[in-house]
């Protein structure tokens, strides 16, 4: 039998943003989906990716679509799609974190040319469209907005594939050198600070990986773990980042947070976040802020809308928790076919279970207080939060097997069930004594 004590008179520390999501759910022009993440309590969208529609609503080349017009000039905009994305966001409690560049384009592996993802020409002229996005929907310019939007990421995955061997034509993200992006975002970030200052947070680079680090655990601090065999894209993204910060410390750049990316090797993430910030501070930037803002550890089809999604979810948020990530974003909650889409069915769009997982972490992160909560079981991982009124005690198993559980929760508290048949349902159990089953997650909660 496995034990689980909670202390809810013990306060450790505030339950953190680990429930933030990517590409909010919406369908062309229909932002009504958007209430999911407001029941929710997700507070934050990462705009990126943005579908079909991705290049009307966030995107540089869209929202500035002749790079030869004036960037001081209202008319050289087209804002009109973003402003309702953004509206809509905005009316249900959504703050997006906004990411300046570009959706990817898949279609460069299959050998199609670049359109959007090369280096700007004018990297100082990129810079002061920037400037005006940010005018426009935080300081009212252009008919604008006061959304006092706070993080502001410079690109995305500027190291999805290799620039100096033959793998070069993979990267679908970014077609220039490593330095032709560290000097964008050098430039970009010292202007925006220069005219925004602490009002707004600049990063990047939506890293795609730390993976590489496994290569020479001991190097990199990881003696613990086993040395793992990684290939010549998880090493040039590793090379990637020690360059940027390098790059960055050189020239005083900016960098009020770090962001990366991770879709395999989860159990090691922990130890890649811990690693990164030691690098971000010998480098000066101990400061700055850790986002993993793109993750999904059941992105497979088969996967989808299982119970296993919606209770590795949990385990990842609980485990991630105590590490440097200050936000995590999963990739995604957009509404569609693709195997990352895991939290809406695209036929009915209704939520999958894993919905409930996210739904359940942004009750106890309501909640605010972190309390003392432990599990005496491998892989049955557990969090629980009080406001001093309301409690409330995740509790997932991903044993591989049932497993009966035996708390010292009092009986008042209720028991709710999260798997594929149970979308957060209420459950007549006993919250001191009851059974888990495998891929099962149970909130309880007063």
């Amino acid at each position: 039998m496995a034990k689980i004590t909670v202390d809810f008179s013990r306060k450790n520390g505030k339950i953190k943003l680990m429930h933030a999501t990517g590409h909010p759910p919406f369908l062309g022009t229909n932002f009504s989906f958007f209430k999911y993440m407001k029941n929710a309590n997700i507070p934050y969208g990462r705009l990126h990716d943005l579908g079909a529609y991705g290049k009307k609503y966030v995107d540089i080349s869209s929202i500035f679509p002749n790079f030869d017009a004036d960037p001081s000039l209202p008319e050289s905009y087209r804002f009109d799609y973003t402003d309702g994305f953004l509206s809509a966001m905005h009316e249900n409690g959504i703050a997006p974190i906004f990411r300046l560049g570009e959706t990817i384009e898949n279609g460069i592996r299959a050998g199609y040319k670049a359109i959007f993802v090369d280096p700007p020409k004018d990297y100082e002229k990129w810079a002061k469209i920037c400037e005006m996005i940010i005018r426009h929907y935080n300081e009212g310019w252009a008919d604008g907005y006061r959304f006092g939007i706070k993080y502001w990421e410079i690109w995305n995955e500027p190291e999805n594939g290799i620039h100096d061997g033959a793998l070069k034509e993979r990267n679908q993200m970014w077609t220039g050198t490593a330095e032709d992006y560290y000097r964008l975002y050098t430039v970009t970030a010292k202007h925006l600070k220069s005219c925004f200052g602490d009002s707004i947070m600049i990063g990047g680079y939506g890293a795609s990986g730390l993976y590489s680090m496994l290569e020479e655990p001991e190097k990199y601090g990881l003696s613990s773990l086993d040395q793992q065999e990684t290939n010549a894209v998880d090493r040039y993204r590793l090379n990637f980042f020690l360059g940027f910060v390098e790059y960055i410390e050189k020239e005083n750049a900016p960098l009020d947070f770090f962001s990366f990316h991770c879709y395999r090797w989860f159990d090691y993430q922990k130890h890649f976040a811990f690693q990164a910030k030691r690098i971000l501070a010998e480098h000066g930037y101990g400061d700055a802020e850790l986002h993993l803002n793109e993750w999904n550890n059941s992105f497979k089809k088969e996967k989808k809308g299982s119970s296993y999604s919606s209770a590795k979810a949990a385990e990842f948020m609980i485990m991630m928790h105590d590490s440097p990530v200050d936000i995590m974003n999963y990739y995604d909650t957009r509404i569609g076919t693709s195997s990352y889409s895991g939290m809406f069915n695209p036929l009915s769009c209704e939520p999958f279970c894993i919905y409930y997982t996210f739904a359940a972490y942004g009750e106890l992160y309501a909640m605010g207080d972190k309390v003392i909560c432990e599990s005496d079981t491998e892989k049955l991982m557990t969090i629980a939060a009080s406001d001093g009124i309301n409690k409330g005690v995740l509790i997932t198993n991903t044993t591989g097997a049932d497993v009966e559980i035996e708390t010292n929760i009092f009986a008042d508290l209720k028991v709710y069930i999260i798997d594929e048949k149970n979308h957060m349902s209420k459950k007549y159990l006993d919250p001191k004594c009851f059974m888990l089953k495998k891929d099962q997650v149970a909130f309880i909660r007063n």
